[in-house]
């Protein structure tokens, strides 16, 4: 399946991928990537990447450079999962190692869960999703005292849906 590259309006916002379309049931069970996703941010990407001390783990991956800042993932479930798997992490070959990377999961508008980490640390959601259309995960830097700057790559990993 080709990646669709996404599009942008002129106030730099990301806007549909150039078709934009709910999950089919045949994507269950299989890491997704980022073709899948119905919207998502410029710069986002397919790749392999060293998260702690997994080497060349496949993910989609973004670099988030201010704290605070959201970056959205939206998939399009059209109720046809029961179940989504999620792990997540920092590249180790972010640029700043003192940031904390937060994850949030909303389904259909209203908050579900949340999990931070750290440098060479991965955390996982495995979350039911029935009756789910609308999945946004959120991904930010942690305000803190020292998130004082330096871009982190976060990545997402065997996200599957069952």
């Amino acid at each position: 399946m080709p990646i669709e590259t996404p599009v942008t309006d002129d106030s730099g916002e990301p806007t549909d991928s150039a078709t934009p379309v709910a999950l089919a049931t045949d994507v269950a069970g299989r890491p997704l990537v980022l073709g899948n996703i119905f919207k998502y941010p410029d710069g986002w990407k397919d790749g392999r990447y060293d998260i702690a001390d997994r080497k060349q783990a496949t993910g989609i991956g973004g670099t988030l450079s201010g704290c605070g800042y959201e970056e959205t993932l939206e998939l399009r479930l059209a109720n046809n999962f029961g179940r989504l798997k999620l792990e997540f992490g920092q590249s180790n070959s972010s640029e700043t190692s003192d940031q904390v990377l937060v994850v949030r999961i909303d389904a259909n508008g209203q908050y579900r869960d949340q999990k931070s980490v750290k440098l060479n640390q991965i955390a996982a959601f495995d979350l039911p999703v029935p009756k789910v259309n609308a999945l946004k995960v959120i991904v930010s830097l942690k305000n803190t005292a020292e998130c004082n700057g330096g871009a982190v790559e976060a990545v997402l990993m065997n996200m599957v849906l069952s």
